[in-house]
C-alpha cells in the first residue's frame, strides 16, 4: 500500500469515527419573545435523541438560574403523564431532576418550567443552564444545549394631560414676572420601567420655543414667567408687535419600544405678555417737555437702552437703584446739552460687577425734572 492510499484511509477512518459519535442532546428553550415583569414563564425541556443511541429511559439533571433577576421557579410539569418526574430545589436558584419513562423515548418535549416574577432591566438574558446531566444511569455522551429568556418592558399605561387646563390663557404682568411659574404636567404612566415622556407641541405662529423640552423623564414640565416673556421679547425680533402666544401641546409615554398617548390630549393654553410690552412702548416726544421713554428691551438679559429727550441743555444725573432703593450704578453725572439722548446699561453695579436678576428703578434728573422707571433684569 503506498502512502497516498494510507492517508485516504486513515481520512476514511476517522470520518466514520466523528459520525458515529452521535450525541443525546438535553434543550433548554430560549423564548424568542421578551418577557414582561409579573408574567408567568414557561420554558420547555427537550430531549433530542440522535440517531445511533438507544431510546432514553432515564435522566438526571441540574438546571441553574441566576438569583438577582427576581424570578422564582414555581413547579415543573411533566408532558407525558405515563412519566415519572421528580425534582428537589436545592437552593432557590438550583433545582435536581430525575426524569423516568416506562418505556423508551427518542425525541421528546420532557418537561415544562414554570417562572414567575423578574425584575431585570429591560433587555436582560436571564439564562437557564444545564450544570450536570446523565442518560439512562450511565455517563453517555450528552450534549447540553442551555436557553433562556430576555426581559421587556411593561407597556407604558394610560395617562391624562393635567395642567393648564385647556384653553387657560396665562397673563404675565410687571407683578408676577419674577415669582411666576407655567406648570405643564399630567398624570405619570405608572406601569411601565425606565418610560421617558414625548413631549410635543405646536405654536399659532409656527415657531419652536427654547424652555419647552422634546423629551422629559418626569410629569412636570416647569416654565418661570420671566423665561416665557423672554423669548417672547427675542420673538418681537421676527414677528414685530407680538405680545401673546397660543401653545398645542400633547405627551406620549415610551419605554423605547411601545409608545402610549395620553387619553385626553391635546391641550392648549395662551401666554399672554401684552401688559408688559404695552407699557414698554415710547412715550409721544414733545419738543417743549423733558420726555424719558421705558427702557428697550425690557425685560432684558444683560443689556437695555434707556432713552430720554432734554428740551435743554441741563445736568443730568441717570442713577440705577436695587428694589430696596440702594444705589446700584450712576451711569451719568454731567451737563448734557439739549436734543434726543440714549445710554446702556449692562447690568453691573459701580465696581463693574454683574448684578442678579430682578427688578431696579431707574432715575433721570435733569434740572428740576424727575422721573422714575421700573425695568427687570434676567438671567
Amino acid at each position: 500500500m503506498n502512502k497516498t492510499m494510507q492517508l485516504v484511509f486513515i481520512f476514511s477512518f476517522l470520518i466514520s469515527i466523528s459520525f458515529a459519535q452521535d450525541y443525546r442532546t438535553i434543550q433548554i428553550e430560549t423564548l424568542e419573545e421578551a418577557i414582561i415583569p409579573g408574567e408567568e414563564i414557561y420554558v420547555n425541556v427537550d430531549y433530542i435523541n440522535g440517531e445511533n443511541n438507544s431510546g432514553l429511559n432515564s435522566l438526571e439533571f441540574t438546571i441553574q438560574f441566576p438569583t438577582n433577576a427576581g424570578i422564582d421557579l414555581i413547579d415543573i410539569y411533566e408532558i407525558d403523564p405515563s412519566t415519572m418526574l421528580e425534582y428537589n430545589m436545592v437552593n432557590d436558584f438550583t433545582v435536581d431532576i430525575a426524569f423516568a419513562t416506562g418505556s423508551p423515548i427518542s425525541d421528546a418535549q420532557l418537561i415544562k418550567l414554570h417562572f414567575s416574577g423578574g425584575n431585570a432591566s429591560a433587555g436582560t438574558f436571564i439564562p437557564i443552564n444545564i450544570i450536570d446531566a446523565m442518560a439512562n444511569e450511565e455517563y453517555d455522551p450528552l450534549e447540553m444545549v442551555n436557553g433562556g429568556f430576555t426581559m421587556g418592558n411593561p407597556l407604558p399605561s394610560e395617562f391624562l394631560l393635567l395642567s393648564p387646563n385647556n384653553g387657560e390663557n396665562i397673563e404675565i404682568n410687571n407683578d408676577n414676572l419674577m415669582n411666576g411659574n407655567i406648570e405643564i404636567g399630567w398624570e405619570e404612566s405608572i406601569e411601565g420601567r425606565e418610560i421617558t415622556y414625548i413631549f410635543d407641541y405646536f405654536t399659532d405662529i409656527e415657531t419652536g420655543l427654547s424652555f419647552l423640552p422634546e423629551l422629559v423623564t418626569t410629569n412636570t414640565i416647569i416654565v418661570s414667567f420671566s423665561d416665557a416673556a423672554e423669548e417672547l421679547q427675542n420673538l418681537n425680533l421676527e414677528y414685530p408687535g407680538i405680545t401673546s402666544l397660543m401653545v398645542t401641546w400633547d405627551v406620549a409615554a415610551t419605554n423605547g419600544v411601545d409608545t402610549t398617548a395620553s387619553s385626553n390630549g391635546p391641550f392648549s393654553f395662551s401666554i399672554d405678555a401684552s401688559e408688559i410690552y404695552l407699557s414698554n412702548k415710547s412715550d409721544i416726544v414733545s419738543p417743549g417737555k423733558f420726555t424719558v421713554h421705558q427702557n428697550y428691551p425690557n425685560p432684558f438679559n444683560p443689556v437695555t437702552n434707556l432713552n430720554y429727550h432734554l428740551p435743554e441743555d441741563s445736568f443730568v444725573r441717570i442713577t440705577i437703584y436695587d428694589a430696596f432703593g440702594n444705589e446700584i450704578n450712576k451711569l451719568i453725572d454731567s451737563k448734557q446739552s439739549r436734543g434726543q439722548k440714549s445710554v446702556q446699561w449692562n447690568s453691573t453695579n459701580n465696581q463693574g460687577k454683574s448684578v442678579s436678576a430682578g427688578v431696579y428703578i431707574y432715575r433721570i434728573q435733569a434740572g428740576d425734572f424727575v422721573d422714575n422707571r421700573k425695568m427687570i433684569l434676567l438671567k
